[in-house]
């Protein structure tokens, strides 16, 4: 079913604008069916935390339809500002003579995470597009490239190493601004559903005590390696074994790479994948730099770079056809081996 999780994301803005709790699951079912879910169809408890709610909230005002179209053009479009982004930091200038600004954006149409966050309404944009604006303006203003940083915490979990970078930087690279900047855009994102709902500390305790991802707890098996492995040993702390070596590896990484884009975008992105405790293979998206980078560089000829790149997304899209995105770690460990080989 295409755009599945806007229905979550369209019940969760109602249920906020009418001074509901998104986490209330009775309330959160009947919103469900009342704008149209099918019967037969089921959906998980809102996962995101209480602070990303203000992504959603503009969508209540719009009529379900049109809000999607919206929602639609501003997930594609802030993607397609993170590539560009991308190309400026690794390719302007010093790219193989057949890579243009046009043929990457064609190679991330046709990478298989960004067609799933489009045809799903995933929100991986919001934080890849605060990433994006935080490495361009992170010479310029920390402060400024802080805020854009916290927009990563509506999926705290795939960007661990990311927040290890923030440590680093503000206490021991002594740039207060960029962890002022980061705060206070988290501070503002909180404090907004406090304002447009009067039951903001009791959304906030039922998010503390509530499970929203319980579905991938001994239950299903996500694409993360780890919840693979927590799964086939069925013990479900297993998954969280890589929160502490992510925040250890992004602070060592974070003190010997000078380079901001080259970490963030080919270390801290795809580190925070490889040992997040839950993803779907849309959450591999923060992968595309790195694998750019490597078909690119792995030839300069334009045709054996298609031909590697059709390769790697017709795996992908048959991990999706046959229900096996559980493997698609196996992806990731393998552009691991190559990088380092390289």
């Amino acid at each position: 079913m295409l755009f599945y999780d806007f229905y979550m994301f369209y019940a969760t803005s109602i249920i906020l604008r009418d001074g509901g709790n998104p986490y209330d699951l009775e309330l959160y079912n009947q919103t469900l069916l009342s704008i149209g879910l099918p019967d037969d169809k089921s959906l998980p408890p809102f996962p995101y935390p209480p602070w990303s709610m203000w992504v959603f909230y503009p969508l209540s005002f719009l009529g379900f339809n049109f809000a999607l179209i919206v929602f639609t053009l501003i997930n594609a479009t802030a993607l397609l500002y993170f590539a560009k982004v991308v190309f400026e930091a690794f390719f302007k200038g010093a790219q193989p003579e057949w890579l243009s600004q046009g043929r990457l954006t064609l190679l991330l149409f046709s990478f298989v995470p960004f067609l799933k966050c489009i045809l799903f309404a995933q929100t991986l944009w919001l934080p890849l597009l605060g990433i994006a604006l935080a490495v361009k303006y992170f010479n310029h203003s920390r402060l400024l490239a802080g805020c854009c940083l916290s927009f990563s915490t509506i999926k705290p979990h795939l960007f661990l190493p990311l927040y290890a970078f923030i440590l680093v930087v503000t206490f021991i690279k002594r740039e207060p601004k960029l962890g002022a900047g980061f705060t206070l855009g988290l501070i503002y994102q909180s404090l907004f559903f406090f304002f447009v709902n009067d039951n903001g500390h009791k959304i906030s305790e039922s998010y503390l005590t509530s499970n929203p991802h319980g579905l991938s707890q001994g239950v299903i098996f996500t694409a993360a390696l780890l919840d693979f492995i927590s799964n086939c040993v069925q013990l479900s702390w297993v998954k969280y074994l890589g929160v502490i070596p992510a925040l250890l590896l992004g602070v060592y990484l974070t003190i010997r790479e000078e380079d901001h884009k080259r970490l963030i975008f080919l270390k801290l992105l795809p580190l925070g994948v490889l040992l997040t405790p839950y993803a779907w293979l849309h959450d591999f998206l923060p992968l595309f730099p790195l694998m750019v980078m490597l078909v690119t560089l792995s030839s300069p000829k334009e045709l054996s770079v298609i031909c590697t790149w059709s390769i790697i997304n017709l795996v992908m899209a048959t991990l999706i056809l046959f229900n096996l995105e559980a493997w698609s770690w196996v992806i990731y460990l393998f552009y691991l081996f190559l990088v380092k080989m390289r």
